[in-house]
């Protein structure tokens, strides 16, 4: 169980990932656009473990492969 079972917490930890995820994204646009490809890596580092923490796995999958592809291009 996330949150050792713990409904309420688990709620408001959803809920700061969902306001997070958005600035997150935009975080990272703004670093890729600017060419700061190492600062969009470490954003994309948080994102994946956030999702982790979520019980998003598939999601963090995904941003374990982005920050993978931004520290290779770096």
């Amino acid at each position: 169980e996330r949150m050792g079972g713990n409904a309420e917490l688990l709620l408001r930890t959803l809920r700061a990932f969902a306001t997070t995820t958005g600035q997150i994204a935009d975080q990272v646009t703004h670093f890729i656009d600017a060419g700061n490809l190492a600062s969009a890596q470490r954003e994309m580092h948080a994102f994946k473990g956030l999702a982790a923490t979520v019980g998003l796995n598939a999601l963090s999958k995904l941003a374990a492969d982005a920050e993978l592809a931004l520290r290779k291009q770096a």
